[in-house]
């Protein structure tokens, strides 16, 4: 890679490590210092989808704005990544969920954090594996789609009001997936928010742990089913409909 390459690859991570770490720090911080009472479901949700939102705004035009290993997945098997990228912002977004977590933990101390288990990721109470794994790879592969739809298409005249649009659609279906999941299993959509929040969890978290690949491998499976219905049945359906596009990189635009 040419030095130029190498510093935008190392912004762009930069950029997905701060934006993933500040994610978790605000919406674990929200969802814990808040009792169920307070802070209801729709709350909850507005938290997440709200975050994104604004991080989307101010992050999304240097790294794309994955924020989620579940996304960066759907980008690269729609071809809008390379292996370096794709590992790097694997890496960084696990390593930023973390951080971003312990900071939240830090700030609402520790009688809270383990008091109020609602920023950890769990099945709820009359609701199987099954139906949780199920849940999250539909409500994961709406948002990869969203992603890929918007933020993701080409940088054109004819794509520029979609990707204006793109920082709300992804907001919104970060809202209403929470609004869909919460009572399910917490909603995690996202494999670094659950393994963030676990892992600064440590001393309440052994429950989620025994669960914990429901909230990785069902995400990765409904991004990975959304980046290939974006690479191979979209296209297909606008040829079909006499549309003259191919299919587009996706958010993140470079390719390292």
């Amino acid at each position: 890679m040419a030095p130029s390459s190498n510093r935008i690859l190392f912004k762009a991570t930069a950029a997905e490590f701060l934006g993933t770490a500040l994610f978790l720090f605000t919406t674990i911080s929200a969802v814990t210092s808040y009792g169920a009472g307070v802070l209801a479901p729709i709350g909850v949700a507005a938290v997440f989808g709200l975050t994104i939102f604004v991080l989307e705004i101010g992050l999304g035009e240097t790294c794309g704005g994955h924020f989620n290993p579940a996304v960066s997945l759907g980008v690269f098997i729609n071809g809008g990544m390379g292996y370096l990228q794709f590992i790097a912002y694997w890496l960084a977004q696990v390593l930023g969920a973390i951080t971003g977590a312990c900071f939240a933990r830090l700030c609402v101390g520790d009688p809270v954090y383990e008091a109020n288990g609602r920023a950890i990721n769990i099945v709820g109470t009359g609701h199987s594996t099954g139906r949780a794994f199920l849940a999250e790879v539909i409500a994961t592969g709406f948002l990869v789609l969203v992603v890929l739809q918007t933020a993701g298409t080409k940088r054109n005249k004819k794509n520029r009001q979609a990707r204006a649009w793109a920082p709300l659609a992804i907001g919104l279906v970060v809202l209403v997936d929470h609004l869909a999941l919460v009572s399910i299993d917490g909603c995690s959509i996202n494999p670094a928010r659950s393994l963030g929040a676990a892992t600064a969890g440590w001393s309440k978290t052994h429950a989620s742990w025994n669960q914990m690949w429901i909230f990785v491998i069902a995400p990765l499976v409904g991004g990975a089913v959304a980046g290939l219905f974006k690479r191979v049945v979209i296209p297909w359906g606008d040829k079909a409909a006499g549309v003259d596009e191919e299919a587009a990189p996706a958010s993140g635009d470079s390719k390292v």
